[in-house]
């Protein structure tokens, strides 16, 4: 049961730890800005690689399946 609740809370207690940090810098607005659109774009980054990485894994297994000479090693 304790494993079952890790990813929740620490989904719970990183979203209060970006809340604190972006009230304690709430007067440097452009520098949260800045900080903001970086994760995005990182989180984005992520995001294509595991779906281009998928994509090329079905296309593989796609292509082995449709080639049967490849399963008797021709």
């Amino acid at each position: 049961m304790a494993v079952a609740l890790l990813i929740p809370t620490t989904a719970a207690a990183t979203f209060t730890l970006g809340c604190a940090l972006i009230h304690g810098q709430r007067r440097h607005p452009e520098r949260i800005t800045r900080v903001l659109v970086a994760l995005t774009l990182l989180v984005l980054l992520c995001f294509v690689i595991r779906w281009t990485s998928n994509e090329a894994a079905i296309a593989e297994a796609t292509a082995d399946a449709a080639n049967p000479l490849l399963e008797m090693g021709e």
